[in-house]
Order: C-alpha cells, then structure tokens, then sequence
C-alpha cells in the first residue's frame, strides 16, 4: 500500500505540474492554425484544425480526468463548471431529437462532442497556469498566432489568397486561416484585445515597438474582415480601457501608472485610427467598407430589423420558437437544423446555412437546454466577477497585467459572441482566456491597501 500511495503521489506531481498544462494550452494554439495553413496549402479545408483538436480533446480528457482523481492540491469552483459543461453536453446528446445527425453535417458547420470536451478541458487546464511567467507565455502564443492570421491576411485584403473558400467569396474579405470572415472577426476581437493590453500594460520597454506594431495588423485585419460584431466589439474594448482606469484611479490602485496608461491608451486610439485609413487606402477594402454601412442601413430602414446581420434577427425568432418544445435538454448537440426542420416553409436542402444561431448564447440555450444555458451564464458571470475584483485587489502588478488584458479579451469576445457562432477553432481560444484571467492557483488575492 505504501508503494502504491507512492506511485500515486509522483504521478499524482506529473499530471499536476503547470509546465504540462501550459505545454498543452500553448502547443494546441499553436498547431490549429498550423495545421489549418498546411491543409489550404493542399486544398484540404477544415480537416487539419478538426483534427488536431479532437486530438487534444482526447489527450485533455486523459490529462483532466487523472488530475481531478489524485487531485494533490485540492479542488476549485472551476472543477464544478468542468463536470457541468460536459455533463449538459452528454444529457443533451442523449435526449437528442437525432442523436447522431451531427456526424453528418458539413465538417465546416459539424458540432462534434469532442469539440464541447475540448473547451472544457483548455479551460481546467488554463486555471491551473498560476505563474506569471507561463500565463504572458500563453498571451504571447496568442499574440504569435495573430502574426500567422495577419500575414495571410495581408495577402487577403489585396485579393491574393491560398485557395478559393465558399463561403465570403468576396475578394477583399480578410478571413485569415479560418475560411470564414465572420469567423475570423470573431477571433481577430481576442486577438486585439490582447494585444491592446499587451501595449497599454506591457512590461518591458523593448516590447513598446513590437506590440504596436502587431496591434496595427491585428486591427487593420480586424477591420478588413467587414465583420460588423468584430467592429462593435473593438468599440467595447476600448470603452472599457477608460471607464477600468477611472475606476482603479478612484480606488488608488494605480498611482502613477494611472496617467502612463492613459497615455499609452490614447496611442493605441492613434495606432488603431491609422490602421482604419490604411483600411481606406485599399481600393478594395473602401469600397467594402462603403457597402458594409449601406447594407446596415438597408437592412434596419427598408428590409426590416429581422434581416439585419444576414437575417439574424429573423433566425433567433425561428431558434427561440423551439425553446419551450426542447427546452429541459434542447434539440441537441450539433443539432440546430432541426430549428428550421420544424418551421414548414424550410427547405432541407439549405440546411447547410442553420448549422449555428449566430448568438453563442442562444445557441447554447436551443441546442443543450435552459439548464445548460444557466449553467454557462453563471460560468461567465462568476469569471467575470472574479476577475475584476482580482484587478482591482491584488498586490502583484505582473498578475493584475494579465488579468486585466485578459478581462480585456474576455469582454470583447461576450460582445461578439452576441452576433457570432460557436466555431471550434476560435472558441477554444476564448475557454483558454477565462482560465488564464483567473488561475486556480490564487486562492486568496491580497488586497493593496495602497
């Protein structure tokens, strides 16, 4: 028994030891867009990313599963939301109106389970990164990432591109490695949330250059996506910056800090501005950009407000008429199409445009079931929280940098998230940021009294 309980402690430190976790978070952010590149250089779409995530769904399941047994330095609420997320996941599989349809959608609109297990698995493991130095690491991997989107799009906003994709077809559209302008909008939002906060909050002078020169691309891609959520949601970040230093100021949490943010805020404001005439100077991107905003305005004043957003409106009607027939359990994982199965004008044969609902939070709600969907509001709610009362409580400058660029990311995506959809390759990202913002391993932040 005592070699037993032995083997068990050591292999108990292994599948513990942060390194493993932060090996795990930072090599799967790193492989999806690589292996997504790889597979549009072949003209292979989708299988690449697909397949490196149902890879390290499997591998986060063994790793997760071994930690909460042995568990050697005790549990936290997020295990609570681990077991739940997944749980709600396989109740609504089971109680499915098709259980195995899913497996037959598109890969591109396909909600797989292990794409749900993924999710929570990247987040358990973010909240045990507790040292700083492997939490900037992850904001750093995001921010490498943002290069590899950038780059190619780039190209993208010049109508030069890999292979001809589907959907958006429009030659200017940046879409970056995920095939889908709106998809990219989507994660292009964390992308310059983060490095927003890595330029305002940055910890070394040498990184000034770099980081805003990186939130020029982020933005510039950002806005060529025409991805009018990205839009809204950048305008909420950069409401927040101001209205988070106010209220620090107000609890004197920052000192002098206060006016060398607030400055490096408003050259944010200028970097982001030149990104928008560069956007302007693109031939292209100005006529887009000039269609874009008629479209919006076509849309509320003569078509109606059910077609605004490529008829969203009118697709959250059609989801939230399913609510009170499916609503313990939902239609079922992946399982949105049967949504419009039940309206009689639908036509099955364009099912292939209804595998989301265009409103994370909705999707959640039609798909899995109002017990879920609480049950991923109050994981939000909580994160959210904690994470401000840790910004404005801690006593260490490097976490309350992370956390606070994190917050950054965090508000910005719940903003998109109201007009996006819950694509596998960009959500993961955003279950890796609510665990950095709030690592497991600081059970009690000390407050600075100042």
């Amino acid at each position: 028994m005592t070699a037993l309980r032995e083997l068990g402690q050591k292999y108990g430190k292994l599948v513990s030891d942060e390194r493993l976790f932060a090996l795990y978070v930072i090599s799967c952010m790193i492989l999806v867009p690589v292996a997504e590149l790889i597979g549009e250089i072949n003209g292979i779409m989708f299988f690449g990313s697909a397949s490196v995530i149902t890879v390290y769904a499997v591998l986060g399941a063994f790793i997760c599963i071994l930690n909460m047994i042995l568990a050697p330095f005790g549990r936290h609420w997020s295990d609570i939301f681990f077991v739940t997320l997944i749980l709600f996941l396989l109740i609504s599989i089971v109680f499915s109106c098709d259980p195995f349809s899913y497996r037959q959608a598109p890969q591109e609109v396909a909600e797989l389970p292990e794409y749900g297990i993924l999710y929570s698995c990247m987040m358990f493991c973010a909240f045990r990164i507790r040292s700083s130095v492997y939490r900037t690491a992850s904001l750093l991997t995001i921010a490498g990432v943002s290069i590899l989107h950038g780059i190619v799009g780039i190209f993208q906003s010049f109508g030069l591109i890999i292979t001809p994709v589907t959907w958006h077809p429009t030659t200017y559209e940046v879409y970056g490695l995920t095939q889908n302008s709106n998809f990219y909008g989507s994660l292009s939002v964390l992308f310059t949330g983060c490095l927003l906060g890595l330029f305002i909050f940055r910890w070394k002078k040498i990184t000034a250059v770099i980081s805003a020169s990186l939130l020029l691309l982020s933005s510039y891609c950002l806005i060529c996506s025409m991805a009018r959520l990205a839009w809204v949601s950048l305008l909420l970040i950069l409401m927040i910056i101001p209205v988070s230093l106010a209220v620090m100021k107000r609890k004197d949490r920052l000192g002098k800090d206060h006016s060398i943010y607030m400055k490096r805020y408003l050259a944010a404001l200028l970097i982001i501005a030149l990104a928008c005439i560069l956007a302007l100077l693109n031939p292209g991107e100005r006529g887009l950009i000039g269609e874009r905003f008629s479209l919006t305005a076509h849309e509320i004043g003569e078509e109606g407000i059910g077609s605004y957003g490529s008829y969203r409106v009118n697709i959250w009607k059609i989801c939230l008429e399913s609510v009170p027939k499916h609503w313990a359990t939902g239609v079922g994982y992946g399982n949105l199409y049967r949504c419009f199965l039940e309206q009689r004008w639908f036509d099955p044969d364009n099912y292939y445009y209804t595998g989301f609902a265009h409103n994370t939070y909705l999707h959640v709600l039609v798909t899995q079931g109002v017990f879920a969907f609480i049950n991923y509001i109050a994981l939000l709610t909580v994160s959210a929280v904690a994470a401000v009362k840790r910004i404005i409580n801690t006593s260490d400058d490097t976490d309350r940098k992370i956390t606070w660029t994190c917050f950054l990311m965090f508000a910005g995506y719940l903003a998109a998230s109201f007009f996006g959809c819950r694509v596998s390759y960009v959500e993961f990202y955003f279950f890796i940021v609510i665990g950095l913002m709030i690592p497991a391993g600081h059970g009690k932040v000390e407050r600075d009294d100042g």
